[in-house]
């Protein structure tokens, strides 16, 4: 995986103290608060090729922390800083495997007409339920 710079970086954040660069290298986060003022460093991670297709795979992405303690943590395929559309649910774009017909991928145009196809928790996420 490679950390990615994104837009909303306000910090370059280095080693921790008592580590080099060499061992832990500075990367671009976010540092800001979450709604209920707890505060929260956000990082963008991309996945090769190889990645992606281990994780289609398995369905699992594994997160080790050098600290004794899991502290809490937030792991979303979504933008934090962009808002949903209020009258619809993102989309997250994982690839299904229907029982009939032709896999696709959640959000994509499913009909001429341009029906968006959604996966089932992205559909149970829509108003009213799907």
């Amino acid at each position: 995986m490679e950390v990615i710079r994104f837009d909303e970086c306000n910090v370059n954040m280095g080693p921790p103290d008592g580590m080099t660069e060499e061992e832990v290298e500075t990367i671009p986060v976010h540092v800001g608060k979450f709604e209920n003022g707890m505060p929260c460093t956000t990082v963008c991670l991309k996945l090769s090729d190889a990645e992606l297709a281990e994780v289609q795979r398995t369905g699992v992405v594994w997160l080790q922390l050098m600290t004794p303690r899991m502290p809490p943590i937030y792991m979303s395929v979504l933008k934090p800083f962009e808002e949903p559309q209020p009258e619809k649910a993102p989309a997250c774009g994982s690839l299904v495997m229907p029982e009939a017909g032709a896999p696709f991928h959640c959000g994509d145009a499913g009909t001429a007409d341009g029906e968006v196809r959604l996966c089932d928790p992205c559909k149970a996420r829509q108003p009213g339920g799907g």
